[in-house]
């Protein structure tokens, strides 16, 4: 009874932080530069659509990534960017409204977030008035990479098993290291419990509970257990919910 009133009070403290509707993981896109240009270039990710007709209220597009950075921008780069940009298509950053980055970079390494079209293109222009432009590429996984090879005009990306271990890696790591912690500050870590841990979600798989599975239902302290790592993860996404399950 005591640990259930634990799991209760948690969780109240756990309602007084705010959630938004939109907490979720996001796309990510990682765009390396090899062999780069020596001199000033910009780097954009390009979309299928029309320029955002509102860019001073965009959350995104330049005023929004750069706030008062923009006047640092050499607006004549900026200029003949904006007029490489083939018809039809868009640049996310120069001129759309909700794509996080940064079109400059000192170390060849672009990072783009949040709102991220399926399939691009990556534009480069330099300050010579050299320019790159790639095929349309489709993103396959959630946070995904590409390179730009320079010197030979070419993009390419990973396997796609490696953008998955790396995304699979990225969620399953950090999410271990807390709901780790948390059997500890609950005096909860044990062998069977170690088990049920790591064990769990292969036995869900089964269709079998991994508490007991001769009775077929979880049985006392191990509850606590059970229902709390089965819960976690809603915490993360909806507090709320969480809640509302473990009263």
């Amino acid at each position: 009874m005591k640990r259930r009133w634990m799991l209760f009070l948690l969780a109240a403290a756990m309602l007084t932080v705010p959630v938004f509707a939109d907490m979720g993981p996001k796309p990510q896109l990682t765009v390396r530069v090899e062999n780069g240009p020596e001199e000033l270039y910009y780097l954009d990710i390009l979309e299928e659509g029309a320029p955002c007709q509102y860019p001073d209220m965009a959350p995104g597009g330049l005023k929004g990534n750069y706030g008062e950075e923009l006047e640092t921008l050499d607006q004549d780069l900026l200029t003949a960017f904006t007029a490489a940009v083939p018809e039809g298509w868009r640049a996310c950053v120069v001129q759309g409204d909700l794509t996080w980055g940064r079109i400059d970079s000192q170390d060849g390494c672009f990072e783009f977030g949040y709102a991220l079209p399926t399939t691009f293109r990556i534009l480069v222009v330099t300050k010579s008035g050299e320019t790159f432009l790639s095929e349309p590429f489709a993103r396959q996984v959630l946070q995904s990479s590409v390179t730009v090879d320079w010197a030979g005009k070419t993009l390419e990306s990973p396997p796609l098993w490696m953008g998955y271990a790396l995304q699979f890696l990225a969620t399953f790591l950090p999410t271990l290291a807390v709901e780790g912690v948390l059997l500890l500050l609950f005096g909860l870590w044990s062998r069977r419990n170690a088990l049920v841990f790591l064990g769990g979600e292969s036995a869900d798989a089964r269709g079998v509970d991994p508490v007991d599975e001769r009775e077929g239902r979880p049985r006392g302290r191990e509850w606590d257990l059970y229902a709390f790592l089965r819960l976690l993860p809603s915490f993360y996404q909806n507090p709320d919910f969480a809640g509302l399950c473990l009263l």
